[in-house]
Protein backbone atom coordinates (compact mmCIF):
# COMPACT_ATOMS: atom_id res chain seq x y z
CA UNK A 1 0.00 0.00 0.00
CA UNK A 2 3.16 2.68 0.87
CA UNK A 3 4.56 1.51 -2.44
CA UNK A 4 1.42 2.30 -4.19
CA UNK A 5 1.08 5.49 -2.66
CA UNK A 6 4.58 6.73 -3.51
CA UNK A 7 4.06 5.73 -7.11
CA UNK A 8 1.02 7.32 -7.53
CA UNK A 9 2.52 10.52 -5.68
CA UNK A 10 5.64 11.05 -8.07
CA UNK A 11 4.21 10.05 -10.88
CA UNK A 12 7.23 10.47 -13.57
CA UNK A 13 9.51 12.90 -10.98
CA UNK A 14 12.35 12.09 -9.29
CA UNK A 15 13.06 12.02 -5.35
CA UNK A 16 16.26 13.42 -4.02
CA UNK A 17 15.95 11.70 -0.22
CA UNK A 18 18.38 12.39 2.59
CA UNK A 19 20.41 9.11 3.88
CA UNK A 20 21.86 9.56 7.40
CA UNK A 21 23.05 5.59 7.73
CA UNK A 22 20.49 5.19 10.78
CA UNK A 23 17.81 2.77 10.74
CA UNK A 24 14.63 4.80 9.78
CA UNK A 25 16.15 6.87 7.06
CA UNK A 26 17.69 3.73 5.34
CA UNK A 27 14.09 1.71 5.51
CA UNK A 28 12.35 5.07 3.67
CA UNK A 29 15.09 5.04 1.20
CA UNK A 30 14.74 1.30 0.06
CA UNK A 31 10.74 2.13 0.05
CA UNK A 32 11.06 4.65 -2.26
CA UNK A 33 13.41 3.17 -4.24
CA UNK A 34 11.38 -0.32 -4.72
CA UNK A 35 8.50 2.14 -5.57
CA UNK A 36 10.61 4.40 -8.22
CA UNK A 37 13.72 2.84 -8.65
CA UNK A 38 16.45 4.92 -10.62
CA UNK A 39 13.97 8.03 -10.01
CA UNK A 40 15.41 8.12 -6.94
CA UNK A 41 19.00 9.47 -5.59
CA UNK A 42 20.17 9.24 -2.46
CA UNK A 43 22.33 12.18 -0.46
CA UNK A 44 23.90 9.98 1.97
CA UNK A 45 25.20 12.57 4.73
CA UNK A 46 28.40 11.35 6.51
CA UNK A 47 28.56 13.03 9.82
CA UNK A 48 31.48 11.28 10.79
CA UNK A 49 29.94 9.58 13.64
CA UNK A 50 29.17 6.17 12.97
CA UNK A 51 31.65 3.17 13.84
CA UNK A 52 34.68 2.76 12.09
CA UNK A 53 34.30 2.30 8.51
CA UNK A 54 30.64 1.86 8.52
CA UNK A 55 30.51 4.55 6.57
CA UNK A 56 31.90 3.19 3.32
CA UNK A 57 29.69 0.04 4.52
CA UNK A 58 26.56 2.00 3.93
CA UNK A 59 28.18 3.50 0.51
CA UNK A 60 28.76 -0.29 -0.82
CA UNK A 61 25.11 -1.13 0.71
CA UNK A 62 23.40 0.80 -1.32
CA UNK A 63 25.47 1.03 -4.51
CA UNK A 64 26.60 -2.43 -5.08
CA UNK A 65 23.88 -4.21 -3.37
CA UNK A 66 20.63 -2.23 -3.61
CA UNK A 67 22.05 -0.87 -7.22
CA UNK A 68 20.55 2.66 -5.92
CA UNK A 69 22.13 6.15 -7.14
CA UNK A 70 24.05 7.84 -4.05
CA UNK A 71 26.26 11.00 -3.88
CA UNK A 72 28.24 10.39 -0.56
CA UNK A 73 28.47 14.14 1.09
CA UNK A 74 31.35 13.87 3.60
CA UNK A 75 30.65 16.67 6.34
CA UNK A 76 32.06 14.62 8.79
CA UNK A 77 34.82 17.90 9.66
CA UNK A 78 32.08 20.22 10.20
CA UNK A 79 30.15 18.00 12.27
CA UNK A 80 32.33 17.72 14.70
CA UNK A 81 34.10 21.04 14.58
CA UNK A 82 30.38 22.03 15.77
CA UNK A 83 30.05 19.24 18.65
CA UNK A 84 33.45 20.16 19.53
CA UNK A 85 32.95 21.00 23.40
CA UNK A 86 29.50 20.26 23.83
CA UNK A 87 28.34 17.86 26.55
CA UNK A 88 25.12 18.03 26.78
CA UNK A 89 22.76 15.19 24.81
CA UNK A 90 19.62 17.53 23.65
CA UNK A 91 22.15 20.08 22.54
CA UNK A 92 24.13 17.70 21.11
CA UNK A 93 20.97 16.01 18.97
CA UNK A 94 19.63 19.40 18.20
CA UNK A 95 23.35 20.44 16.06
CA UNK A 96 23.45 16.70 14.44
CA UNK A 97 19.87 17.31 13.32
CA UNK A 98 20.32 21.24 11.67
CA UNK A 99 23.65 20.41 9.89
CA UNK A 100 22.10 17.28 8.82
CA UNK A 101 19.33 19.50 6.74
CA UNK A 102 21.69 22.37 6.11
CA UNK A 103 24.16 20.16 4.20
CA UNK A 104 21.74 18.27 2.75
CA UNK A 105 19.79 21.62 1.03
CA UNK A 106 23.46 22.62 0.18
CA UNK A 107 23.83 19.46 -2.01
CA UNK A 108 20.25 19.69 -2.87
CA UNK A 109 21.04 23.38 -4.38
CA UNK A 110 24.32 22.68 -5.62
CA UNK A 111 22.63 19.95 -7.83
CA UNK A 112 20.14 21.69 -8.94
CA UNK A 113 22.46 24.70 -9.76
CA UNK A 114 24.56 21.94 -11.73
CA UNK A 115 21.75 21.13 -13.99
CA UNK A 116 20.50 24.60 -14.33
CA UNK A 117 24.42 25.74 -15.16
CA UNK A 118 23.99 22.59 -18.00
CA UNK A 119 20.42 23.88 -19.50
CA UNK A 120 21.95 27.22 -20.12
CA UNK A 121 23.89 25.55 -22.79
CA UNK A 122 21.09 25.04 -24.88
CA UNK A 123 18.10 26.56 -23.93
CA UNK A 124 16.89 29.78 -23.33
CA UNK A 125 13.42 31.49 -21.78
CA UNK A 126 11.13 33.10 -23.69
CA UNK A 127 9.42 36.11 -21.70
CA UNK A 128 6.10 37.62 -23.51
CA UNK A 129 5.78 40.99 -21.59
CA UNK A 130 3.62 44.37 -22.53
CA UNK A 131 4.94 47.40 -21.65
CA UNK A 132 2.12 49.03 -20.21
CA UNK A 133 2.22 45.43 -17.61
CA UNK A 134 2.46 46.52 -14.04
CA UNK A 135 3.76 43.10 -13.49
CA UNK A 136 5.72 42.56 -16.46
CA UNK A 137 7.86 45.08 -14.37
CA UNK A 138 7.93 44.24 -11.44
CA UNK A 139 8.89 40.82 -12.85
CA UNK A 140 11.42 41.95 -15.18
CA UNK A 141 14.64 42.54 -12.68
CA UNK A 142 13.45 38.80 -10.94
CA UNK A 143 14.39 37.64 -14.49
CA UNK A 144 17.09 39.11 -14.87
CA UNK A 145 18.83 38.09 -11.63
CA UNK A 146 17.76 34.82 -12.37
CA UNK A 147 19.89 34.86 -16.00
CA UNK A 148 22.91 36.47 -14.32
CA UNK A 149 22.85 34.09 -11.36
CA UNK A 150 22.18 30.60 -13.63
CA UNK A 151 23.41 31.68 -17.28
CA UNK A 152 19.88 30.80 -19.14
CA UNK A 153 19.54 33.80 -21.70
CA UNK A 154 16.29 35.60 -21.43
CA UNK A 155 15.00 36.20 -24.66
CA UNK A 156 12.20 39.70 -24.06
CA UNK A 157 9.29 39.55 -26.50
CA UNK A 158 6.99 42.44 -26.34
CA UNK A 159 3.57 41.94 -27.39
CA UNK A 160 2.33 45.24 -28.10
CA UNK A 161 5.94 46.10 -29.29
CA UNK A 162 7.12 48.57 -26.12
CA UNK A 163 9.92 47.62 -23.78
CA UNK A 164 10.66 47.89 -20.66
CA UNK A 165 13.71 49.51 -18.50
CA UNK A 166 15.28 46.25 -17.36
CA UNK A 167 15.49 44.91 -20.80
CA UNK A 168 15.67 47.43 -23.46
CA UNK A 169 17.01 45.26 -25.73
CA UNK A 170 13.80 42.91 -26.73
CA UNK A 171 11.91 41.07 -30.01
CA UNK A 172 8.72 42.11 -31.04
CA UNK A 173 6.09 39.45 -31.31
CA UNK A 174 6.28 37.72 -34.67
CA UNK A 175 3.01 35.69 -33.95
CA UNK A 176 4.91 33.02 -31.77
CA UNK A 177 2.27 34.48 -28.92
CA UNK A 178 -0.35 33.54 -31.01
CA UNK A 179 1.20 29.72 -31.70
CA UNK A 180 1.75 29.35 -28.34
CA UNK A 181 -1.34 30.35 -27.51
CA UNK A 182 -0.49 32.98 -24.98
CA UNK A 183 -3.09 34.81 -23.78
CA UNK A 184 -2.20 36.67 -20.75
CA UNK A 185 1.41 38.04 -19.58
CA UNK A 186 4.08 38.14 -18.07
CA UNK A 187 4.27 34.65 -19.30
CA UNK A 188 7.44 32.41 -19.60
CA UNK A 189 8.47 29.42 -21.54
CA UNK A 190 11.36 27.44 -21.65
CA UNK A 191 12.67 27.15 -25.15
CA UNK A 192 14.97 24.88 -27.14
CA UNK A 193 15.92 26.98 -30.44
CA UNK A 194 18.04 23.71 -31.70
CA UNK A 195 14.88 21.66 -31.63
CA UNK A 196 12.15 23.99 -31.13
CA UNK A 197 10.68 22.62 -28.15
CA UNK A 198 9.11 25.06 -25.98
CA UNK A 199 7.42 24.70 -22.90
CA UNK A 200 5.32 26.86 -20.12
CA UNK A 201 7.11 27.45 -16.99
CA UNK A 202 4.58 30.12 -15.85
CA UNK A 203 1.82 33.03 -16.02
CA UNK A 204 2.33 36.16 -13.66
CA UNK A 205 4.57 37.00 -11.39
CA UNK A 206 7.18 34.22 -10.18
CA UNK A 207 10.09 34.39 -7.70
CA UNK A 208 13.09 32.82 -8.49
CA UNK A 209 12.92 30.25 -6.31
CA UNK A 210 9.67 29.16 -8.49
CA UNK A 211 11.06 29.37 -11.29
CA UNK A 212 13.76 27.02 -10.73
CA UNK A 213 11.50 24.64 -9.12
CA UNK A 214 9.43 24.42 -12.70
CA UNK A 215 12.47 24.53 -14.82
CA UNK A 216 13.90 21.64 -13.17
CA UNK A 217 10.39 19.67 -12.65
CA UNK A 218 10.15 20.04 -16.34
CA UNK A 219 13.15 18.99 -17.26
CA UNK A 220 13.55 15.71 -15.01
CA UNK A 221 14.05 12.70 -16.85
CA UNK A 222 10.71 10.87 -17.98
CA UNK A 223 9.21 15.02 -17.35
CA UNK A 224 7.66 14.38 -21.40
CA UNK A 225 5.71 10.99 -20.49
CA UNK A 226 3.16 13.13 -17.79
CA UNK A 227 3.44 16.63 -19.82
CA UNK A 228 3.28 16.14 -23.10
CA UNK A 229 0.46 18.00 -23.75
CA UNK A 230 1.75 21.62 -22.52
CA UNK A 231 5.29 20.87 -24.24
CA UNK A 232 5.37 22.35 -28.14
CA UNK A 233 7.81 21.65 -31.08
CA UNK A 234 7.47 25.43 -32.96
CA UNK A 235 9.93 26.27 -35.90
CA UNK A 236 11.85 29.26 -34.30
CA UNK A 237 13.60 30.31 -37.19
Amino acid sequence: EAIARIRAQVGKGRVLCGLSGGVDSSVAALLIHEAIGDQLTCVFVDHGLMRLNEAQEVVSMFREHYNLSLVHVDASDEFISALEGEADPETKRKTIGRLFIEVFEREQAQTRNQSLAALARTHVLFFFFRSDCPYCHAFAPTLEAFQARHGIQIVPISVDGGGLPTFTQYRRDNGISRTLQVTQVPAVFLAEPFTGKITPIGFGVLSESQLIERITTITAPGADAYAPSITRRVNLQ
